[in-house]
């Protein structure tokens, strides 16, 4: 059985360009990231990734039970659509067929709730999908920020390549924003789901007051879902790029570049 987590990691850029700029005293996210290819190595490698993790969304199960988290701006807010691998509920997945899947079991649905969970299935790959365009623009972003300001910091002019990716994270913040307004389709589907299929009401854990906050906030949104393997894989790219941007910059030799790299990573990290 194929069975996909949904969209690790999706949204990388806020806290790398946050964290670059430490030295330095609209379309639909899919649509946009579509009309350009990133240009960094790393943006390349989270390019790559997500690119795998989606086609294993379109042809595999969708799991309810690890869920998709949503962090909303600076305000704290947190809320997951679907479960929670540790809340104790039984496995849960739909199929590309539109089943309904219960601990293994297939749950009996009606033709109106199959068609329901199919739409709630592409809504779910859709936010996700959302969440991997910016993502994926938001790995492209680190990867400059970090060649930028190493280059600043070498010929002193730090001040401007922090002001042009501050202005490049703005234009990251609108498109992330984006995600937002696909939430109350979303949750029309989920409370739908919730009266006609007693089955799927323990996956339903999305609010009104959750999309309120998300559609009201000003700072954009992170979508992830937590994914060991890819993060270390994501991690290791951050390390090689600075690495590599810290040989080009000062031309150091290969140990002295990896040991600024490791330092300049630790202060990347989220």
């Amino acid at each position: 059985m194929n069975t996909t987590r949904l969209a690790p990691l999706v949204l990388l850029a806020l806290p790398f360009v946050g964290a670059c700029e430490r030295p330095h005293a609209s379309a639909p996210p899919a649509q946009a990231a579509a009309s350009a290819q990133p240009e960094t190595v790393l943006g390349k490698t989270v390019a790559s990734a997500l690119d795998k993790a989606r086609k294993e969304m379109e042809t595999g199960n969708i799991n309810l039970n690890h869920g998709v988290d949503v962090d909303v701006g600076d305000h704290g807010h947190h809320f997951r659509i679907g479960g929670n691998d540790r809340d104790g509920k039984p496995s849960a997945e739909i199929t590309p067929q539109g089943d309904l899947l219960v601990d293994g079991r297939q749950a009996d649905v009606t033709p109106a709730q199959r068609a329901l969970l199919l739409q709630y299935r592409q809504q779910t790959i859709g936010l996700a999908e959302a969440g991997m365009a910016v993502g994926v623009k938001g790995a492209d972003l680190a990867g400059k920020a970090l060649a930028e300001t190493f280059s600043g910091l070498i010929h002193g002019n730090a001040d401007a390549a922090g002001k042009h990716i501050q202005a490049e994270g703005e234009k990251l913040k609108a498109d992330a924003r984006q995600i937002c307004a696909q939430l109350p389709g979303m949750l029309q589907t989920q409370q739908q789901l919730a009266t006609s299929l007693p089955a799927f009401k323990p996956y339903a854990t999305m609010t009104q007051q959750d999309v309120d906050d998300c559609m009201k906030d000003d700072k954009g949104v992170a979508v992830t879902s937590a994914d060991g393997g890819f993060g270390e894989q994501v991690r290791q790219a951050v390390h090689d790029n600075i690495r590599d941007n810290v040989r080009a910059a000062t031309h150091q030799p290969p140990d002295a570049a990896d040991t600024a790299a490791a330092s300049k990573d630790s202060a990347a990290r989220p």
